[in-house]
């Protein structure tokens, strides 16, 4: 039995954190033995703990890699659980355990990355990535950012997008007053400040609609406060942290205002739940949503276009039928979860 470690010290739930846990459980279902090394008090140690993954913590900096004291520390670990792979998330993670783990036999040393941040073409990322057998990228974007400045690094670099379970026999409701959703943290990058401009441009041309926010972070009481400015209490609700589900299982159209993706699990899961998109010609978004096939792309941070296109869609059922359908292909053809553990899996044994 091959053992896999998923090495992450991220604090923060994000979509990385998920795909770690995920493929964790996934590979374990599939006979490996997984463990997952992160921050005693993250999520992720809650998650593995939830899903009876084996776990061990452990703290790192940015700069842990030049602390002889974290060196050692981590040498011990990985000697002592002697995986055959192990997949890494955050650069401070790969800059100390990339090094060790080749100097430690492992076989299988993959980075996988899922912001479009171009690398930094240094010393110390030279000496770093020679160490890593393959960059996992979730999208075109997130390969290009890989080799930007890294072109020697393409030939080691594999693209496997983000996968979920397909979804059969999905409600449809288009009711008088259309239910806009959006998932996202509330921070800078989402963009919600730009969605409460086209849930503003709605109400000042009457179109009767009420919009779910769904997710937690450190703009929350900024939105709040500009709902209040916006006079949107009856149309737009923060509801906190919701399972992607219930949120799905509301609305009529989803709306992603995403400022930048490596590649949105968001958008992803709207597919999965056949909901018609419209969102902002942006990154990584027509990998996930092609314009008039799944949804509509609008020209960035364009508000008033977006408003535009909500409105429209409201009176093309047909169209958004259309898009249902599509997305549907999509999730099996594209984004189908089992196909990206085997994906893994092959990668693990090549």
């Amino acid at each position: 039995m091959k053992t896999i470690v998923f090495f992450n010290t991220n604090e923060a739930w994000g979509g990385g954190e998920k795909w770690h846990l995920n493929m964790a459980i996934s590979l374990k279902a599939n006979s490996f033995k997984v463990i997952i090394i992160c921050l005693p008090n993250s999520e992720l140690a809650k998650m593995a703990k939830e899903n009876d993954i084996d776990f061990i913590p452990i703290s790192l900096t940015n700069l842990s890699f030049l602390n002889p004291v974290k060196i050692l520390q981590v040498r011990s670990l990985l000697k002592k659980v002697n995986p055959f792979g192990i997949f890494m998330n955050l650069p401070r993670d790969v800059k100390i355990c990339a090094p060790l783990a080749k100097s430690l036999g492992i076989a299988k040393v993959f980075y996988r990355r899922g912001m479009p941040h171009p690398l930094k073409n240094n010393l110390v990322n030279k000496f770093v990535f020679k160490n890593i057998d393959l960059f996992i990228a979730n999208s075109e974007e997130i390969k290009k950012s890989i080799i930007q400045n890294c072109p020697e690094l393409e030939e080691k670099t594999k693209i496997i997008y983000n996968g979920v379970i397909p979804k059969e026999n999905i409600p449809k409701h288009m009711n008088e007053k259309l239910i806009l959703g959006n998932i996202g943290r509330l921070v800078e990058q989402k963009g919600q400040r730009d969605l409460l401009k086209v849930a503003k441009t709605l109400k000042v041309m009457n179109f009767p609609f009420h919009l779910y926010i769904a997710g937690t972070g450190p703009m929350k009481e900024e939105l709040e406060q500009t709902i209040k400015r916006y006079g949107l209490k009856d149309h737009v609700e923060l509801l906190g942290h919701r399972p992607a589900n219930e949120v799905f299982e509301m609305i009529d159209l989803f709306i992603f205002t995403s400022h930048f993706e490596g590649s949105a699990n968001a958008l992803i899961e709207a597919l999965q739940y056949q909901k018609p998109v419209v969102a902002f010609d942006i990154s990584s978004n027509p990998e996930v949503v092609e314009n008039g096939r799944e949804g509509i792309l609008i020209p960035p941070f364009d508000c008033e276009k977006m408003a535009l296109a909500i409105t429209e869609l409201s009176i093309q059922p047909e169209l958004c039928e259309s898009f249902r359908n599509n997305a549907k292909a999509k999730i099996n053809s594209k984004f189908n979860y089992k196909n990206k553990i085997q994906e893994v899996i092959e990668l693990i044994n090549s």
